[in-house]
């Protein structure tokens, strides 16, 4: 059963990537405090910029967490993927998991 930060997770991804055209991707790279929601969106809508920095929100009445979205293009996802372009300061790539689109809706 996913808990509140997990619940919020899937919220911000579906904010961001539900009806966007051209399609985005979304990946979650879970904070280990469970402070901030990190996103990494996938488009090639993106302009491509290295390094990549995240643009951080903080918590809101409507979202109580902070939030970090870093978009990248499908190129880019690549090289983080490979580990040659590296993500923000704490941000761990093996902990990081497709949100959207999901089986769940």
């Amino acid at each position: 059963m996913a808990d509140a930060y997990d619940k919020a997770v899937r919220k911000l991804a579906a904010w961001h990537a539900r009806g966007a055209r051209p399609r985005v991707t979304v990946y979650a790279v879970p904070d280990p405090q469970r402070r901030e929601v990190r996103l990494i969106e996938v488009s090639n809508a993106f302009p491509d910029t290295a390094p990549p920095e995240p643009v951080i929100i903080g918590p809101t009445r409507d979202f109580p967490y902070a939030s970090g979205t870093l978009s990248v293009t499908t190129a880019a996802f690549r090289l983080i993927k490979a580990g040659r372009l590296p993500l923000p300061r704490d941000w761990d790539f093996a902990s990081c998991k497709k949100v959207w689109p999901s089986d769940q809706g």
